[in-house]
């Protein structure tokens, strides 16, 4: 991935030794947006790049489209033999999803993979899938399928066609991170946009809260309700 230096946004006359950037790149399949406030271009330049690093790094563990990704990997050995470790950013991401499928009573499920890769095949091929094929989806979803254990931090998979699917919370992972790896760098007044999948820290220095527009169902009509976002998240998904 080639590096998108920063842009020159505007300076602020509430801190005149800050100034705004913003950078894009490509990642998780989607473009990812950095805003930020910082002293000077070779600052901001710094920081964008250990953001935009850290999401390329957990791009490579929780990528479901990318068959040599770590989280890939641990599918393709279901059903594992034995417990299998895991980095510690896919088993945090993995405890956040399974606390949530918990929470939600499986309304959220990472282990609906089958049926995400039946549905990618049918829009491929232009066909719905059979109902044999979808029962057979079916059966390899449930995250009781999926078994953690914490003192070793491993992973069972215990359906031999299961498929694990971070589609619902990798990019606010990511986003997380990215913004922690702006504070490492010593920014702490930032934004991260994941397509729809926004993480503010500390706002700008000229106003209480990043404003975000929340897109009307118009595509063709500008926002007409708005957000004020610091330290922070929100999400949104849709056509829109």
């Amino acid at each position: 991935m080639g590096w998108v230096f920063a842009v020159l946004i505007a300076s602020t006359a509430a801190d005149p030794a800050l100034t705004r950037y913003q950078a894009t790149e490509v990642h998780m399949g989607t473009s990812f947006t950095l805003a930020l406030y910082a002293s000077d271009e070779t600052h901001a330049n710094r920081a964008f790049r250990a953001a935009f690093a850290r999401i390329q790094s957990l791009d490579k563990t929780l990528s479901d489209y990318d068959d040599e990704s770590e989280l890939s990997r641990l599918s393709a050995a279901a059903p594992t033999v034995a417990a299998a470790r895991v980095s510690d950013d896919l088993w945090q991401a993995l405890e956040r999803a399974t606390e949530m499928s918990r929470l939600t009573d499986g309304a959220f499920d990472i282990t609906v993979g089958p049926l995400t890769r039946l549905w990618r095949r049918s829009r491929r091929q232009k066909e719905l899938p059979t109902a044999e094929r979808l029962a057979l989806a079916k059966a390899a979803v449930g995250y009781g399928h999926l078994r953690l254990h914490p003192a070793t931090r491993s992973v069972e998979l215990l359906h031999p066609r299961m498929r694990l699917d971070m589609g619902g919370i990798g990019q606010g992972i990511a986003a997380d991170e990215a913004l922690e790896a702006l504070r490492k760098a010593g920014v702490s007044r930032a934004i991260v946009n994941a397509s729809g999948d926004i993480r503010a820290g500390d706002p700008p220095p000229d106003a209480p809260g990043w404003k975000v527009g929340v897109a009307p169902l118009d595509t063709s009509a500008p926002p007409s309700r708005f957000l004020w976002l610091a330290n922070a998240a929100i999400s949104t998904s849709g056509d829109a």
